[in-house]
């Protein structure tokens, strides 16, 4: 367990995969490449992620009806994470 619940980029890179994940470890590790260009950003921890459905247990129910949102239909993914 981390004990941190967001890393900026910068701390992280393909060895922290179990931590942040597989997207936000190959960010990291592409900012490190001279010439690739990487926007500043974060990382939420799993360990933020398994709180967080820990302390608000309706969150898993709200995570599965967002999954079932057409993507593209933005005033219904608004109104559902209002």
């Amino acid at each position: 367990m981390t004990d941190q619940y967001v890393l900026d980029l910068e701390e992280v890179d393909e060895t922290r995969v179990a931590v942040v994940g597989g997207k936000g470890a190959h960010l990291g590790g592409l900012s490190r490449i001279e010439g690739i260009r990487v926007p500043d950003g974060f990382c939420v921890t799993t360990d933020a992620f398994r709180r967080a459905m820990a302390e608000v247990p309706s969150l898993d129910d709200r995570l599965d009806e967002l999954s079932r949102l057409d993507p593209d239909d933005r005033e219904a993914i608004r109104t559902l994470s209002a």
